[in-house]
């Protein structure tokens, strides 16, 4: 339904989001999205939303995972180390599924980068802060329940 509505002297703010403070966070895969590298070697870009604490919700973007076709590249055992930490085959010839990705959840150790970029509107250089992904360590999940205390021990005596 449509409505009547003022925007005189309402200005227009610009949109300046905070960076997630450096840290460790519990993150699940929200995205991944296949790519290549600009030698031509595959390459998925992964997002992640933090799953608890004070940042729940918060997304974390472009966190790269390359897989060199040269074994000999100095990075080339981080991928594998990645699928390892996803708990995701990585021992052999394997198929990679980015699909797969989606839900799985890593610690992962967030730093601040800032980057120097064009305002859009002025032209001159800004300088933002992103949060990014530095690297990730596999997500344990404790599936103990904890005990609770014994309502009574053999030496109390128990009234009936």
């Amino acid at each position: 339904m449509p409505f009547d509505m003022d925007f005189t002297g309402v200005e227009i703010n610009k949109f300046s989001p905070k960076a997630v403070p450096a840290g460790t966070y519990n993150l699940s895969i929200v995205k991944a999205t296949e790519k290549l590298t600009k030698k031509g070697d595959p390459m998925v870009v992964v997002d992640y939303e933090i799953v608890d604490g004070d940042y729940i919700g918060k997304i974390i973007k472009n966190h790269c995972v390359v897989f060199f076709k040269d074994k000999e590249s100095p990075g080339a055992g981080m991928a594998k180390a990645f699928l390892k930490t996803i708990g995701l085959a990585n021992d052999g010839a394997v198929q990679v599924d980015p699909t797969k990705w989606i839900g799985r959840r890593v610690v992962g150790k967030v730093i601040n980068e800032d980057v120097t970029m064009e305002d859009k509107e002025t032209g001159k250089p800004v300088k933002r802060t992103f949060a990014k992904v530095k690297y990730v360590n596999e997500y344990v999940i404790d599936y103990t329940i904890p005990q609770a205390p014994p309502v009574s021990s053999a030496n109390e005596d128990i009234p009936f």
